[in-house]
This record gives structure tokens, sequence and C-alpha cells, in this order.
């Protein structure tokens, strides 16, 4: 089961004294792959995620935005059939989170992705469905489009994204379906 599952927890643990490609080849060591096959991978998403130029600088010389980047190698060093990104976003630069959500949307052609994040444009800009969450209890389920369509122009919020959010957390229950809005998504 290890290997089917990417997790980046909120705060990426690490071994200051291995660097950046160590710490993602010992990750995909502990998920079963072989250490030769977890270094390449490794080598591959520090190139994707742009750190391959620190992948053997030692983990405590890195920035938080580097930290996390390589909390994201680790997640995704071995393929996995899903993938659980808490916050993945927090460090990264404004360049660094559209790279990521490049490999976001990359990942959902192969995996179920799973962001938990407060940045509500990033899962604009890289997701399909949108599940809001609010103290414990499904408030919203549908994809970035019914999101905005849901939005009152007087919520508060610096985009409709934001605007459709705070409606939702601050209005009725909604889904897509009974907001009027088709979500693009199946029955279930």
């Amino acid at each position: 089961m290890r290997g089917r599952i990417g997790y980046l927890p909120q705060r990426v643990p690490m071994l200051p004294w291995f660097t950046a490609i160590e710490s993602i080849t010992y990750a995909g060591w502990v998920k079963g792959m072989s250490t030769e096959a977890a270094r390449a991978r490794g080598w591959e998403l520090l190139e994707e995620l742009e750190l391959a130029d620190r992948g053997t600088a030692r983990m405590r010389s890195l920035s938080g935005g580097m930290v996390q980047r390589v909390g994201i190698a680790q997640a995704l060093v071995n393929d996995p059939d899903v993938v659980l990104l808490d916050e993945p976003t927090a460090g990264l630069d404004p360049r660094q989170r559209v790279v990521l959500r490049r490999v976001v949307r990359r990942l959902s052609g192969t995996a179920v992705v799973v962001l938990a994040t407060h940045l509500v444009d990033d899962v604009g800009s890289a997701c399909d469905r949108v599940v809001v969450l609010h103290e414990g209890s499904v408030r919203f389920d549908g994809t970035p489009v019914a999101l905005v369509a849901a939005a009152q122009p007087d919520a508060p919020g610096d985009s409709d994204l934001e605007r459709g959010f705070h409606t939702i957390v601050d209005g009725p229950i909604l889904t897509a379906r009974n907001a009027g809005v088709s979500a693009g998504l199946p029955d279930r």
C-alpha cells in the first residue's frame, strides 16, 4: 500500500545532514523502490521542480521553499496512484507555485490528487473538482466554474474564486446541482 500513496505533510520533516537527492532517494527506498530507481526518479523530479542545481546541497542549507519542493519530490518519487498534498505551496514564490500547478495537472492524468489548501486560486488553476470543507462539513462539491458561479458580488475576496469560497462558507450548503450549475462531474 505504501507504494501507491504519496504524501506531503504541511511541514516537511527532514534530516538536515542529508542532501536533497539523498532525502528523495531515502523516501523512495522507504516506499519499496530500489535505491538506484529512487535516485534516478529523484533527479527527474528535481529537474521538473527546478531544483536540480541544489540536488547535492544539504537540507539544512536550503530555503523553506526549496525544502518544500524536496518534500513534493519525496511524495512523488514512487509515482503514486493517490497523492495527498497538504498546503503544498507554503513557502513557494509565485514562479514555484506555477511549476507546482503544472506538476499537479500532469499528475492528475494518472493519479488522484488531493490538494488541501487555503489558497483558493491555487485550486482554481490546478484542479477540476473543488470540495469546500468548513467546520467539519462539506459546504460545496463541484468544479471551479461552479464555485465562481456561486459567488455573490458583495462577498469578500480579491478574485471570483475567493468570493465564491466566502459565499459558500458564509451561506447555505451548496452542491453544483442545487446551485443550478452543471459541475461536469459524474453522478454519485
